[in-house]
């Protein structure tokens, strides 16, 4: 009878721990999808309208626009260059990611991807080469920037 019992109390303990268990495993691994889906979505988005014009007879500067990114007229066989600052607001490091949409995009180069300590600034450089054989015209696009939070301190 006394072996009986221990038994059954045995396995009730058992039961409880095991429960224990799974609620707990439960609880992490909500919170560890919670801590996933924070570095998942961006924090921020940014769209920077792009063009040039190519020739081979002038050159010309374009003074630029605030929300722009803009060369002006570019010969032929030339590289120009425009740079931009990002600037991290919030108080955790982050990761920005950008990409070029637009028929702009195969004459211009970029970092696809930098790092920004927390309230820091670093700059970002774009580059428009046109080779010697390019076709003359405008072209113009769109710069994406998506900051993601970044796991490094």
């Amino acid at each position: 009878m006394i072996s009986k019992m221990n038994s059954e109390t045995r396995s009730s303990k058992v039961t409880v721990l095991f429960i224990i268990l799974i609620v707990i495993t439960l609880i992490i691994s909500s919170i560890m999808i919670f801590a996933i889906n924070q570095f998942k979505e961006p924090v921020e988005i940014m769209n920077i309208k792009t063009n040039v014009t190519i020739s081979n007879k002038k050159i010309g500067f374009e003074l630029g626009h605030p929300d722009a990114i803009t060369f002006g007229t570019v010969r032929t066989g030339s590289v120009a260059k425009r740079s931009i600052t990002l600037t991290n607001s919030h108080s955790f490091p982050v990761k920005a990611k950008i990409f070029c949409e637009g028929e702009i995009c195969s004459r211009l180069s970029f970092e696809n991807e930098v790092s920004i300590k927390p309230n820091g600034q670093t700059p970002l450089e774009f580059r428009i080469e046109s080779p010697s054989t390019d076709s003359l015209g405008y072209y113009e696009g769109n710069i994406k920037i998506e900051i993601y939070r970044a796991i490094w301190k």
